[in-house]
């Protein structure tokens, strides 16, 4: 595919709304070396593109880097393969000089040289930049919704368990992954785990909310899934739940499920907390497929250790006997007596007519007020998507 040139004039006239510059960062679909666009606004556009992928099955991306000196082609494969989440896909590469539209794997098919400069002109606008873009993604959108990949969640999502602390050995990391992988297929709702090292200045709720959508973790077309996100930095957690997984761990659920993790937690045993996290979650989403999730007053109940078991026995025996026992010392010899005239006293009863009357009565009647186990799940909503979640320190 032919790269086209620019004049420089056109691509000032399209960057001329400067914004504040924000600095590149991975496993982006916008990727503004300019720096032309907010934060904001790229956090917008990269979720448009993530919407994109989960929708046709395809990666489209956009480069823009007016430094660029050598060759655009070579640049704009290299850095579609360094960032797209698929190998299917798009990327338009823009410098100061000429732009040019990479298609990769399944996109090579549907984008040729005429279908490229229509991709151009759609980026091509009178507006700032934020608008040129989406006129790109839009178009994009439309082009791919018409050749879709049948796609599962597991192709398209992160891996289920994440470390950027080195914390968990590699195959500790694989144990994990693959335990996650299961029970999130089994019940089609995604159990995931994340250890970071810090959370960049952003409450911890937020943070997990953000990683759970940014990671595409939800499961199937409700995006369901929950995910416990651990900081080691900050010594603070947060479970974020989406979709069919906010019914399935309410609060007080979640807040059941902390206190079986939070000693492990504290000590710094991870993997025993990811672990046991995983089949905790697996124990809650069966129950949650009877119709009635573990609530308050509907809590997984500990099992009897095994040493309870002769000491109860022990103790009801000794409860039993020594009673009885005490009853058994009182008792004197009995014998058979025929009459019973010894013990009634001469002429000492006399029954003659009894009747007993109903003078009156009083009903009190108080209403009893019943309040429900059930407090369900609290949601929120972050950057536009609705979460349930707690959150707190260890």
């Amino acid at each position: 595919m032919m790269k086209k040139v620019l004049l420089p004039a056109v691509i000032s006239l399209m960057m001329s709304a400067l914004a504040v510059p924000v600095s590149a960062q991975t496993d982006e679909f916008i990727l503004d070396y300019d720096g032309y666009l907010t934060a904001a606004q790229k956090a917008e556009l990269d979720q448009e593109a993530q919407e994109i992928l989960q929708e046709t099955g395809y990666s489209v991306l956009l480069l823009l880097d007016e430094t660029n000196t050598g060759s655009l082609i070579d640049y704009a494969m290299s850095e579609y393969n360094a960032h797209a989440p698929s190998a299917d896909g798009i990327i338009l590469a823009v410098d100061a000089d000429e732009y040019y539209v990479y298609p990769a794997g399944n996109a090579a098919q549907y984008v040729d040289d005429a279908e490229s400069d229509r991709l151009w002109n759609a980026f091509l606008c009178d507006e700032d930049i934020y608008e040129c873009v989406e006129g790109y993604l839009d178009y994009a959108e439309d082009l791919f919704g018409q050749h879709k990949i049948p796609v599962t969640p597991s192709e398209t999502s992160a891996e289920r368990m994440t470390d950027f602390t080195g914390k968990l050995d590699s195959s500790q990391l694989t144990a994990l992954i693959q335990k996650m992988d299961a029970v999130s297929t089994e019940h089609g709702i995604t159990v995931a785990g994340a250890l970071t090292d810090t959370l960049d200045g952003i409450d911890v709720q937020t943070y997990a909310d953000r990683f759970f959508d940014l990671n595409d973790l939800g499961y199937g077309p409700t995006d369901s899934g929950i995910l416990l996100l651990i900081s080691e930095a900050e010594r603070e957690f947060a479970f974020s739940t989406k979709g069919k997984a906010i019914g399935a761990f309410t609060t007080a659920g979640q807040e059941y499920l902390i206190k079986q993790l939070k000693s492990d937690m504290s000590k710094g045993n991870y993997y025993k907390v990811f672990d046991a996290y995983t089949d905790l979650a697996d124990q809650f989403l069966v129950q949650a497929e009877t119709g009635k999730p573990y609530d308050k007053g509907n809590l997984p109940k500990k099992a009897l250790s095994l040493i309870w078991i002769p000491l109860s026995l022990l103790l009801g025996a000794l409860g039993a006997l020594l009673p009885t026992g005490a009853m058994k010392s009182q008792l004197k010899s009995v014998y058979t007596k025929e009459k019973a005239d010894s013990y009634v006293v001469k002429d000492s009863v006399n029954i003659g007519v009894s009747r007993n009357r109903l003078i009156d009565t009083v009903i009190t009647r108080r209403k009893i007020d019943r309040k429900s186990s059930s407090e369900g799940s609290e949601t929120h909503t972050t950057d536009g998507q609705t979460h349930g979640g707690t959150h707190g320190k260890f």
